[in-house]
C-alpha cells in the first residue's frame, strides 16, 4: 500500500496537495473535526434530502463543473462570476456535496467541440436510492 505521506508528496495539483499538507500538519483541530461531521454534516444531509422531498424530485441535474474545464497549465485559480477563486475548491463544488452525503452521482460526458475541452453533466440521485438514478 501507499502511505499518506507518499500520497501527499506525490499529488501534482498545488492547491489539492495544500490542503493535504495541512491535514498532515494537524491544522484540522479535533473540535473542528466534530464540528463538522457532528453538526454541519448533518445540516448538509438534511439540506440534501429536503431538496428532493420539498419538490418530488427524482434526480438533481445541473454541470458537473460550475466553470469551462480549466487547462492544465498549473494554474491554482480559476475565475467565476468575475471572482478569481481557488481552483480544486472550485471546480469541485458541485459534486462534493453528494459525495459527502452518500448520494448516487453520475457525470456523463456532453458533446464537445473539436479542440475544446471535456464537460460533463452531473445526475445525482437521493442517498441510499442509487439502483433509481
Amino acid at each position: 500500500g501507499i502511505t499518506f505521506e507518499t500520497l501527499v508528496r506525490n499529488v501534482a495539483s498545488p492547491d489539492v496537495a495544500a490542503i493535504l499538507q495541512a491535514v498532515q500538519a494537524g491544522a484540522v483541530s479535533e473540535s473542528t473535526y466534530r464540528n463538522a461531521v457532528e453538526v454541519a454534516l448533518p445540516l448538509l444531509e438534511r439540506a440534501f434530502a429536503a431538496a428532493f422531498d420539498a419538490h418530488g424530485l427524482d434526480a438533481l441535474v445541473a454541470p458537473a463543473c460550475p466553470v469551462p474545464p480549466p487547462s492544465a497549465d498549473g494554474a491554482d485559480t480559476v475565475m467565476l462570476q468575475g471572482r478569481v477563486l481557488p481552483l480544486f475548491p472550485t471546480v469541485a463544488r458541485n459534486t462534493s456535496p453528494a459525495s459527502l452525503v452518500g448520494a448516487p452521482s453520475i457525470s456523463l460526458p456532453l458533446p464537445r467541440n473539436e479542440g475544446s475541452l471535456p464537460a460533463g453533466l452531473l445526475v445525482e440521485g437521493h442517498p441510499g436510492l442509487d439502483r433509481s438514478l
